[in-house]
C-alpha cells in the first residue's frame, strides 16, 4: 500500500505527458435498426403518453478521451473537451459508453454553446459538471443508458463534450486509458422534454479501520426550482470499500421517507441503474435522505476524497424538464471542496 501512495503521489507531482484519440462520427444508421419511433411528452404521472408511431432517423456521434503510458499504480484525472459535429440541434436519447481495463469512472457533460475544444490534461474532478449539464456519469465497463419515451438531453449544433476520466492502473502492466462514448440522437421535436443529471453526495465520511460501518444519515434538501421535476432513474456511488448505498425522498430532514434505492447486493464496481416506475416527483420543500455503508479492511482511516485510496457517499439522480441549477449537491457545500481533491 505505501508503495502504491507513493506512486501515486509521484504521478501528481510530475508533468503530465498525454495525448487525447478523438473520435468524432456522424452518420445515419442503416438497416432494420435505422429508425426510432417518435418520443411523446411525458404525461404528469411520469410515464409516455400514446401517440401515432413517426419514424426518423437516429444520427450517431462518438467522442473518446485517452490517456497514453500509464504506468503500474498510476492513478490520476483528466479531461478534454471535444467538439461534436452536428450541424444543427438535437436530442440525445441514448448513450452507449465503453471504458477500457484501468479506468475508474467517466463524466460526461454537455457545455454551453460559448464553450471551445481545449486537449487532454490534468483537471479537478467534477469540473465538467459544475459548469455544464451531465449526461451521464459511468463506472461500468460497457454501460447502456436509454432515456425514457418523451425524454431527451439537448445538443447545441456542434456541441462541445466535457470527458472527464479517472484512472488507477493496479495491473503490473504500462497500459493506454480510454473511455468512449456513442451517443444516438434525434431532431428536435415539440414533444420531447430536456432531461439531465443531478449529483448528490456527502463529504461527511471517517471510516475507522478494520471495521464495517455507516456513514450518518444525511437530508439534502433539493435545490430551490426543482419542485416539479421528476426523477426517472438512480444510480449509487462509493469506491472499493462500499458494501451499500441507501437513497430515500424525505418530505423534510425529520422524515424517513419513502425508499427509492437500496439494490442488495450492492457492487461498486458496477452500480446499479435503477429504474424508478412510476417516476418520482419529491415532496415541496422536500429532498433526499443518504446513507453508504463500507467495510474497511485498510490499517488506516478512510475518508472523503476522490482517489481510488479514499471513499465516497454519492447517487446520480436522472431527471426531467432540466432546470438551470448547480448540478452538484453536497451537504454544507463550498466549491472549494473539490479544488482540495
Amino acid at each position: 500500500m505505501a508503495n502504491l501512495s507513493n506512486t501515486l503521489l509521484s504521478r501528481m507531482s510530475r508533468s503530465a505527458i498525454a495525448c487525447c484519440q478523438l473520435a468524432i462520427a456522424s452518420c445515419s444508421d442503416t438497416g432494420g435498426d435505422s429508425t426510432l419511433p417518435s418520443r411523446p411528452a411525458a404525461t404528469t404521472a411520469g410515464a409516455a403518453s400514446a401517440a401515432p408511431a413517426v419514424t426518423r432517423a437516429a444520427q450517431s456521434l462518438r467522442a473518446s478521451i485517452t490517456v497514453p503510458q500509464v504506468a503500474p499504480g498510476e492513478e490520476g484525472t483528466e479531461c478534454v473537451q471535444v467538439r461534436l459535429d452536428n450541424d444543427a440541434p438535437l436530442h440525445a436519447i441514448k448513450l452507449h459508453n465503453h471504458l477500457s481495463s484501468a479506468s475508474h469512472h467517466l463524466i460526461i457533460t454537455a457545455l454551453g454553446e460559448d464553450a471551445s475544444e481545449a486537449p487532454l490534461a490534468p483537471c479537478r474532478p467534477f469540473r465538467g459538471a459544475l459548469e455544464g449539464a451531465p449526461l451521464a456519469i459511468t463506472q461500468k465497463h460497457e454501460d447502456m443508458v436509454e432515456l425514457p419515451e418523451g425524454i431527451g438531453y439537448g445538443l447545441h449544433p456542434h456541441q462541445v463534450l466535457h470527458l472527464e476520466l479517472h484512472y488507477l492502473n493496479s495491473s503490473e502492466e504500462t497500459v493506454d486509458v480510454t473511455g468512449e462514448t456513442e451517443l444516438s440522437a434525434v431532431e428536435p421535436d415539440a414533444g420531447l422534454t430536456e432531461a439531465s443529471v443531478l449529483l448528490v453526495g456527502t463529504t461527511d465520511i471517517a471510516i475507522p479501520a478494520h471495521s464495517e460501518h455507516q456513514s450518518p444519515l444525511k437530508y439534502l434538501a433539493l435545490p430551490q426550482g426543482m419542485q416539479d421535476v421528476k426523477f426517472y432513474a438512480i444510480t449509487g456511488h462509493t469506491h472499493r470499500l462500499g458494501t451499500s448505498v441507501r437513497v430515500s425522498a424525505a418530505s423534510d430532514e425529520g422524515s424517513p421517507g419513502e425508499e427509492l434505492y437500496a439494490p442488495k447486493p450492492y457492487d461498486w464496481e458496477a452500480p446499479e441503474m435503477k429504474r424508478l416506475d412510476p417516476h418520482v416527483t419529491i415532496p415541496q420543500s422536500g429532498g433526499f435522505t443518504l446513507q453508504c455503508g463500507w467495510n474497511n479492511t485498510t490499517d488506516t482511516t478512510v475518508g472523503f476524497g476522490e482517489s481510488a485510496l479514499a471513499e465516497m457517499c454519492f447517487f446520480w439522480g436522472y431527471y426531467y424538464p432540466r432546470k438551470p441549477i448547480a448540478s452538484i449537491v453536497l451537504d454544507d457545500f463550498d466549491p472549494r471542496v473539490l479544488d482540495r481533491l
